[in-house]
């Protein structure tokens, strides 16, 4: 819940400074590959044997 409260704040705070009007798709297009690089560096940092 929490990491879904700061991604809304984030986001609102993103279009609140969009330069320009495909600034949304910018973003949209960019959440994907954070999100992507998010789940490979946690699953990096579990201790595997």
């Amino acid at each position: 819940m929490p990491a879904q409260q700061f991604t809304a704040q984030m986001y609102n705070a993103f279009l609140g400074r969009a330069p320009e009007p495909n600034g949304y798709a910018w973003w949209v297009s960019l959440y994907p590959g954070m999100t992507e690089t998010a789940f490979i560096n946690a699953w990096a940092a579990t201790p595997r044997r």
